[in-house]
């Protein structure tokens, strides 16, 4: 690993980095851009089958914008990620994790809604908003299932990225006398394992996108003067039961 000299130097690696990950990565990024297409097109279809007024000022709003910000904390992974900054990527799954959950909690639960709307404290936290959503009858079984692995990723990126960083984690020690600072090595089968985890992440939002606008509804409802969402709903169906998305390995 080379002495960074300059700031010079240091973005001439980054570039390096970024290039060795998109000349290994192209298969699994055009499955994120799959992916982020359903969520644009979702989004859009949302805006077409819901009355203007149910979109102002309500618990869809709310949820919108937390999904959005979600969505662009795995931009911000993304980016991290193929500069090489991979550690620096993992810490905002915390990020992500808190945005996803207050989606579903507020998405769902009008009571949760209401409370966050008002910064109320039994909304202020990971572990209070996680137990509100947990035991909300609101909150289906389906977006629930959600919770365990929101939760591990919230741990994990806490602990090991986040507030109680361990020695493991820091890996631009002084070694020899001599300090070095480099983005990770890039080997083949990284930037598809963690593509995969973001093109997964993504589908999550997409998919709690999905079931906070009771699309699939609506979608059926206005399929007359909105005849594109029940395709855009076997979609996401497509991508939500993709056996060989599911089984592959991520980080």
């Amino acid at each position: 690993m080379p002495n960074v000299a300059s700031f010079a130097h240091i973005v001439g690696l980054t570039d390096q980095a970024r290039d060795a990950f998109r000349a290994s990565s192209s298969p699994k990024a055009d499955e994120v851009e799959v992916v982020f297409g359903l969520f644009v097109d979702l989004l859009s279809g949302v805006g077409a089958v819901t009355p203007a007024v149910e979109i102002t000022a309500t618990r869809l709003q709310a949820s919108i914008g937390i999904l959005s910000q979600a969505m662009e904390t795995v931009f911000a992974m993304y980016s991290l990620s193929e500069s090489g900054f991979w550690d620096n990527a993992l810490a905002l799954k915390r990020n992500f994790s808190e945005l996803l959950l207050t989606a579903i909690a507020v998405g769902y639960d009008e009571r949760c809604f209401i409370d966050w709307k008002h910064d109320r404290g039994n909304m202020a936290s990971f572990d209070k908003v996680y137990r509100r959503a947990e035991s909300s009858h609101c909150v289906p079984a389906l977006e629930k299932e959600l919770l365990p692995l929101l939760k591990r990723y919230w741990i994990e990126s806490s602990h090991r990225f986040s507030h109680n960083v361990k020695r493991a984690s820091v890996r631009t020690m002084p070694r020899d006398g001599s300090i070095s600072l480099e983005p990770n090595t890039v080997t083949p089968n990284i930037p598809g394992m963690r593509l995969a985890t973001l093109r997964n992440m993504m589908l999550n939002v997409v998919s709690v996108l999905a079931g906070v606008s009771d699309f699939p509804r609506r979608a059926y409802e206005s399929r007359e003067s909105f005849p594109i969402g029940e395709s855009l709903i076997d979609r996401i169906n497509a991508c939500s039961q993709d056996e060989a998305w599911k089984t592959e390995p991520t980080i």
